[in-house]
Protein backbone atom coordinates (compact mmCIF):
# COMPACT_ATOMS: atom_id res chain seq x y z
CA UNK A 1 0.00 0.00 0.00
CA UNK A 2 1.27 3.55 -0.98
CA UNK A 3 1.53 6.05 1.93
CA UNK A 4 -0.50 8.84 1.73
CA UNK A 5 0.42 11.96 1.85
CA UNK A 6 -0.79 13.02 5.18
CA UNK A 7 1.21 9.81 6.09
CA UNK A 8 4.70 11.20 4.31
CA UNK A 9 4.10 14.76 5.56
CA UNK A 10 3.82 14.05 9.08
CA UNK A 11 6.98 11.84 8.79
CA UNK A 12 9.06 14.29 7.42
CA UNK A 13 7.89 17.01 10.02
CA UNK A 14 9.16 14.59 13.09
CA UNK A 15 12.78 14.25 11.50
CA UNK A 16 12.82 17.51 11.07
CA UNK A 17 11.90 18.30 14.71
CA UNK A 18 14.55 15.99 15.33
CA UNK A 19 17.36 16.85 13.35
CA UNK A 20 16.47 21.17 14.83
CA UNK A 21 16.29 19.09 18.25
CA UNK A 22 19.56 17.39 17.72
CA UNK A 23 20.97 20.83 16.46
CA UNK A 24 20.05 22.78 19.42
CA UNK A 25 20.98 20.08 21.85
CA UNK A 26 24.95 20.76 20.08
CA UNK A 27 24.76 24.63 20.08
CA UNK A 28 23.64 24.45 24.20
CA UNK A 29 26.66 22.18 24.49
CA UNK A 30 28.90 24.31 22.17
CA UNK A 31 28.30 27.54 24.29
CA UNK A 32 28.41 26.06 27.58
CA UNK A 33 32.09 25.14 26.96
CA UNK A 34 32.62 28.61 25.49
CA UNK A 35 31.45 30.51 28.41
CA UNK A 36 33.54 28.26 31.13
CA UNK A 37 36.57 28.79 28.81
CA UNK A 38 35.89 32.52 28.42
CA UNK A 39 35.30 32.61 32.08
CA UNK A 40 38.58 30.91 32.26
CA UNK A 41 40.26 33.36 30.01
CA UNK A 42 38.98 36.58 32.31
CA UNK A 43 40.02 34.60 35.95
CA UNK A 44 43.43 34.51 34.57
CA UNK A 45 43.32 37.50 33.22
CA UNK A 46 42.16 39.08 36.98
CA UNK A 47 44.94 36.75 38.25
CA UNK A 48 48.11 38.17 36.31
CA UNK A 49 46.94 41.72 37.67
CA UNK A 50 47.56 40.52 41.54
CA UNK A 51 50.10 37.96 41.00
CA UNK A 52 53.49 38.02 39.99
CA UNK A 53 56.50 34.96 39.26
CA UNK A 54 55.89 31.59 40.99
CA UNK A 55 57.53 31.40 43.91
CA UNK A 56 61.05 29.73 44.09
CA UNK A 57 61.50 26.77 46.88
CA UNK A 58 63.65 26.25 49.74
CA UNK A 59 65.91 23.67 49.04
CA UNK A 60 65.51 20.51 51.35
CA UNK A 61 67.48 20.51 54.50
CA UNK A 62 68.85 17.30 53.82
CA UNK A 63 70.24 16.00 50.55
CA UNK A 64 67.84 12.86 50.33
CA UNK A 65 65.04 14.50 50.93
CA UNK A 66 63.07 14.56 47.52
CA UNK A 67 62.57 18.25 45.96
CA UNK A 68 58.35 19.41 46.52
CA UNK A 69 56.78 19.55 43.52
CA UNK A 70 55.08 22.79 44.05
CA UNK A 71 53.46 25.73 42.38
CA UNK A 72 52.52 28.85 43.60
CA UNK A 73 52.70 32.89 42.68
CA UNK A 74 53.09 35.70 44.83
CA UNK A 75 51.48 38.95 44.96
CA UNK A 76 52.91 41.83 43.03
CA UNK A 77 55.70 43.46 44.42
CA UNK A 78 57.14 40.21 46.45
CA UNK A 79 60.16 38.18 45.70
CA UNK A 80 60.10 35.42 44.40
CA UNK A 81 63.47 34.61 46.35
CA UNK A 82 63.52 33.24 50.16
CA UNK A 83 65.62 35.20 52.85
CA UNK A 84 68.28 32.14 53.92
CA UNK A 85 67.40 32.02 57.84
CA UNK A 86 63.73 31.01 58.37
CA UNK A 87 61.42 31.49 61.28
CA UNK A 88 61.04 27.90 62.29
CA UNK A 89 59.90 26.55 59.44
CA UNK A 90 58.72 29.33 57.99
CA UNK A 91 60.28 30.98 54.86
CA UNK A 92 60.15 34.84 54.29
CA UNK A 93 59.48 36.08 51.00
CA UNK A 94 60.08 40.11 51.45
CA UNK A 95 58.67 42.96 49.85
CA UNK A 96 61.01 43.58 46.74
CA UNK A 97 59.07 46.60 45.09
CA UNK A 98 56.63 49.32 45.27
CA UNK A 99 55.92 50.47 41.73
CA UNK A 100 54.04 48.97 38.63
CA UNK A 101 54.77 50.43 35.30
CA UNK A 102 52.39 53.20 34.03
CA UNK A 103 51.40 50.89 31.00
CA UNK A 104 50.95 48.17 33.11
CA UNK A 105 47.53 46.74 34.92
CA UNK A 106 49.05 44.97 37.91
CA UNK A 107 47.40 45.74 40.83
CA UNK A 108 50.44 46.53 43.97
CA UNK A 109 49.42 45.80 47.19
CA UNK A 110 50.84 47.06 51.14
CA UNK A 111 51.49 43.51 51.81
CA UNK A 112 54.87 43.23 53.51
CA UNK A 113 55.68 39.53 52.59
CA UNK A 114 54.59 36.12 52.61
CA UNK A 115 56.03 32.77 55.17
CA UNK A 116 56.05 29.39 53.11
CA UNK A 117 56.38 26.23 53.93
CA UNK A 118 56.22 23.09 52.86
CA UNK A 119 56.52 19.22 54.14
CA UNK A 120 55.81 15.53 52.42
CA UNK A 121 53.91 12.96 54.51
CA UNK A 122 53.95 14.77 58.13
CA UNK A 123 51.32 14.60 60.67
CA UNK A 124 48.96 17.19 59.41
CA UNK A 125 48.29 18.75 63.35
CA UNK A 126 51.88 18.85 64.00
CA UNK A 127 53.01 20.44 60.96
CA UNK A 128 49.84 23.71 61.87
CA UNK A 129 51.58 23.43 65.01
CA UNK A 130 55.38 23.62 63.71
CA UNK A 131 54.32 26.81 61.11
CA UNK A 132 52.58 28.60 63.93
CA UNK A 133 55.28 27.92 66.43
CA UNK A 134 57.40 31.26 65.79
CA UNK A 135 54.07 33.32 67.26
CA UNK A 136 53.15 34.05 70.75
CA UNK A 137 49.60 32.12 71.93
CA UNK A 138 48.62 30.96 68.39
CA UNK A 139 46.15 27.86 68.11
CA UNK A 140 46.48 26.26 65.35
CA UNK A 141 42.88 24.45 66.58
CA UNK A 142 41.58 27.63 65.73
CA UNK A 143 41.54 27.67 62.21
CA UNK A 144 38.21 27.74 60.08
CA UNK A 145 37.80 25.78 57.02
CA UNK A 146 37.09 28.15 53.61
CA UNK A 147 36.87 26.38 50.26
CA UNK A 148 38.17 27.95 47.07
CA UNK A 149 37.16 27.14 43.63
CA UNK A 150 39.20 28.43 40.20
CA UNK A 151 37.08 28.19 37.06
CA UNK A 152 37.21 24.67 35.30
CA UNK A 153 38.90 22.97 38.62
CA UNK A 154 36.81 21.29 41.51
CA UNK A 155 36.82 23.68 45.11
CA UNK A 156 39.83 22.99 46.96
CA UNK A 157 39.45 23.30 51.07
CA UNK A 158 41.53 25.36 53.04
CA UNK A 159 42.08 26.03 56.78
CA UNK A 160 42.57 29.61 57.41
CA UNK A 161 43.47 31.80 60.86
CA UNK A 162 44.04 35.17 61.11
CA UNK A 163 46.19 36.74 64.05
CA UNK A 164 48.21 39.86 65.47
CA UNK A 165 51.90 39.53 66.78
CA UNK A 166 54.92 41.54 67.69
CA UNK A 167 55.68 44.81 69.33
CA UNK A 168 56.77 47.87 67.51
CA UNK A 169 55.91 47.21 64.79
CA UNK A 170 52.86 45.16 65.46
CA UNK A 171 52.09 42.81 62.08
CA UNK A 172 48.86 41.19 61.12
CA UNK A 173 48.90 37.85 59.87
CA UNK A 174 46.96 36.13 57.21
CA UNK A 175 47.73 31.89 57.52
CA UNK A 176 46.29 29.35 54.62
CA UNK A 177 47.20 25.66 55.29
CA UNK A 178 46.31 22.94 52.70
CA UNK A 179 47.07 19.14 52.58
CA UNK A 180 46.52 15.98 50.39
CA UNK A 181 47.79 12.33 50.85
CA UNK A 182 51.50 13.68 50.34
CA UNK A 183 52.15 17.73 50.72
CA UNK A 184 50.85 20.37 53.89
CA UNK A 185 51.55 23.81 52.71
CA UNK A 186 51.88 26.90 55.07
CA UNK A 187 50.90 29.95 53.16
CA UNK A 188 51.08 33.09 55.11
CA UNK A 189 50.91 36.85 54.52
CA UNK A 190 52.27 39.67 56.40
CA UNK A 191 51.28 43.43 56.91
CA UNK A 192 49.87 46.42 58.80
CA UNK A 193 46.14 45.64 59.83
CA UNK A 194 45.22 48.50 57.35
CA UNK A 195 47.34 46.84 54.51
CA UNK A 196 46.17 43.30 54.99
CA UNK A 197 42.44 44.21 55.29
CA UNK A 198 42.34 46.39 52.24
CA UNK A 199 40.52 44.90 48.93
CA UNK A 200 43.31 45.12 46.29
CA UNK A 201 45.77 42.50 49.49
CA UNK A 202 42.23 40.20 50.15
CA UNK A 203 42.20 39.88 46.56
CA UNK A 204 45.96 38.92 45.80
CA UNK A 205 45.89 36.92 48.83
CA UNK A 206 43.00 35.03 47.60
CA UNK A 207 44.33 34.67 43.82
CA UNK A 208 47.73 33.58 45.29
CA UNK A 209 46.46 30.94 47.14
CA UNK A 210 44.48 29.34 44.63
CA UNK A 211 47.28 29.78 42.68
CA UNK A 212 48.55 26.64 44.75
CA UNK A 213 49.21 23.51 42.56
CA UNK A 214 51.09 19.64 44.34
CA UNK A 215 51.96 16.93 43.29
CA UNK A 216 50.33 15.63 39.41
CA UNK A 217 48.07 18.84 39.60
CA UNK A 218 51.60 21.02 38.79
CA UNK A 219 51.67 22.94 35.08
CA UNK A 220 47.70 22.15 34.41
Amino acid sequence: MKPSNGYTLGMLAILTATVALGLGCGLSEYEAKYEKQQERMNYLDQENQYLGGPIKLPLPKESKDPMPDIQLRLPVGISTNYEEKPEGILYHYPRASSKVSKDSNQKMTEIEGVLFAVEMNKDWNEFKRRALGPFKDVDPRNVRTVNLEVPGRPPRSFQTISFTDGVEPTWSYQFYFFHDDVYQVAIGFRGTEKALASETAMQAMEFSVKSLAVGKAVGR
